[in-house]
């Protein structure tokens, strides 16, 4: 998959998610979902870190990862696809770090790009995930 000069291929590790036309890979920590178009085209739909996709969506990371010690419900490949289809369709981007990108030639600039955003929208500081505001 490319997007401009990057070779997403090159650094992506698929991870086991993926529904309809909607699929999700990751690299250090940055997940990046892209949808397949009916001529097979990728096109990326959104880039967040990981953590607050699930933190945010679905009150955890991943099936193996810790669960929330508060929610100790079974969580299923099915769950997570069902969730995050939720947060895309909601577009829940204002509790989300996102980064849509199109004129970054590196992975470098890429992790420095969403780092920057995301102190922005924190003040320099992560979110507090907690029953109020999940």
């Amino acid at each position: 998959m490319e997007l401009g000069n990057i070779d997403l291929s090159s650094f992506t590790t698929p991870i086991e998610f993926s529904f309809n036309n909607l699929s999700e890979y990751k690299f250090g920590g940055v997940y990046i979902i892209f949808s397949i178009n009916k001529n097979g085209i990728k096109q990326i739909v959104k880039i967040g870190e990981s953590n607050f996709i699930y933190r945010r969506i679905a009150n955890y990371l991943s099936p193996l990862e810790e669960k929330d010690k508060n929610n100790p419900k079974k969580i299923t490949k099915r769950t997570i696809q069902s969730e995050v289809k939720k947060g895309i369709e909601q577009d829940l981007s204002y509790e989300i770090t996102w980064k849509i990108v199109e004129d970054l030639h590196d992975r470098k600039e890429l992790e420095k790009e969403l780092i920057k955003e995301f102190k922005q929208r924190h003040n320099g500081k992560g979110p507090i995930m907690n029953k109020n505001n999940r």
